[in-house]
């Protein structure tokens, strides 16, 4: 699947010009323990330098990806003493993540431009920093309704300025439509829209910072050795069996 995502990023690379699209292939491969703040703001640095095009993608104040870039003085700007190492149970992450963000760009580019962006991360690092210090829970803390309610009533500005037609909404949940869901599990979706949506958008900075971009099928093979005729052969019996 992933190799034909790059192929067809070839067969469409003239009408992606034209309409200013982008099409990315990650891979998440991360391996700093979730609880560990230190190691995770030095990791993502790494990869905010790497992955500039994030800066273009998600247009805050440069001011914040400055900062994000250098985790020493991150702890300063917040005015708290960095928490200690990592502690015990604190695990590798493992992604398991069913969640869309749909913005169009002269959305991104209105809304996330307002300087009371530096306000928000610094309450979401905050809390992020206490939790770290007194849960065992590998989840961090969301970014909160609340917390966004430091952007004000420009907001409301910015959005009555928006272009008409704009998207700004995050879905959470499966769209898992299989036999399985349909008779036992059970499936549920979460659609929000408008200031919501964006209680979701310091992960998928994260997300889009920290992935390793594929930009060949050799890069590919390279993070993702190909499966011999024996592997494939069984994967397939497991899949009929199941």
């Amino acid at each position: 699947m992933l190799e034909g995502l790059l192929q067809m990023r070839t067969v469409w690379a003239s009408q992606l010009v034209t309409v200013g699209g982008r099409l990315r292939i990650g891979l998440f491969h991360n391996t700093v323990p979730t609880r560990d703040v230190v190691g995770r703001l030095r990791e993502l640095a790494v990869h905010l330098r790497q992955n500039q095009f994030v800066r273009e993608e998600f247009p805050f104040p440069p001011g914040i990806f400055d900062i994000l870039e250098s985790p020493d003085s991150v702890f300063r700007h917040l005015r708290v003493a960095p928490p200690p190492a990592a502690p015990h149970d604190s695990a590798s992450p493992k992604l398991h993540l069913k969640t869309q963000f749909f913005a169009s760009a002269s959305a991104m580019r209105t809304l996330l431009a307002l300087p009371q962006w530096d306000t928000v991360l610094t309450a979401y690092a905050i809390e992020r920093v206490a939790s770290s210090r007194s849960t065992s829970d590998s989840v961090p803390p969301a970014l909160t309704v609340d917390m966004l309610e430091h952007l004000g009533p420009s907001f409301g500005a910015s959005s009555r300025t928006r272009h008409r037609g704009d998207v700004l909404y995050l879905s959470v949940g499966s769209h898992n439509e299989d036999d399985l869901s349909r008779t036992h599990n059970g499936e549920v979706l979460c659609l929000v829209a408008g200031r919501a949506s964006l209680t979701a958008v310091f992960d998928f900075v994260y997300l889009v910072a920290s992935a390793t971009w594929v930009e060949s099928v050799d890069d590919l093979d390279r993070l993702i050795p190909r499966s011999s005729w024996l592997q494939r052969m069984m994967a397939r019996w497991e899949a009929q069996v199941l």
